[in-house]
């Protein structure tokens, strides 16, 4: 029911033409992967977003749509933070028990070892940080497009001239009715 008194109305057509012709939305229009489901956008990997113009880390750069910016984080440019290396496995025991290389070994690897704990410590606050901002950014700006596209992604790319039309001929029909009740009124 809606739909059928959407196409009586005339700003529905001239709407759908002016966000056309500003390009609002011309970006998603395009990118195959805002051709997908919600669920199937949302099952798509990072790797697999790397190809989509405005999905992933990928919308901040290439994707012109507005409000979109003012999702943006610096942290999502910024590369995963570098895991520290392991400090690989104790010196083997040797066979003589009173070497004294052994210990010096041994002190070694166990100062490698916590020195690893404090760097992995650090390092998953610092990964955490990155995830989360980087993620909340990604994310906040794909529901903004996601909204828009749900609500008027009809309007982001549609024949022009052909809305223009059907306006034309609303607005005649309309200017034809108003003329037919009033001659109607005049005759009575």
């Amino acid at each position: 029911m809606g739909q059928t008194i959407s196409q009586l109305t005339v700003t529905r057509w001239a709407f759908e033409s002016m966000v056309t012709i500003t390009g609002m939305g011309r970006d998603i229009a395009h990118d195959p992967c805002w051709q997908k489901t919600e669920a199937q956008r949302k099952a798509l990997t990072e790797a697999q977003k790397q190809s989509c113009q405005c999905l992933g880390a990928n919308l901040f750069r290439q994707c012109n749509f507005p409000g979109v910016r003012d999702k943006y984080d610096p942290v999502v440019d910024q590369p995963e933070p570098k895991k520290p290396a392991e400090p690989g496995d104790p010196p083997p025991q040797p066979d003589n028990p009173f070497n004294t290389t052994y210990r010096d070994d041994l002190k070694t690897y166990t100062n490698k070892v916590n020195a690893y704990q404090t760097a992995i410590q650090t390092w998953q606050q610092t990964f955490s940080t990155w995830k989360e901002k980087r993620g909340t950014a990604i994310a906040s700006a794909e529901a903004l497009i996601s909204r828009f596209q749900r609500n008027q992604g009809a309007a982001f790319n549609v024949n022009v001239l052909g809305h223009w039309g059907k306006l034309g001929l609303l607005i005649g029909g309309m200017l034809g009715l108003l003329l037919l009740v009033q001659a109607r009124k005049d005759i009575h």
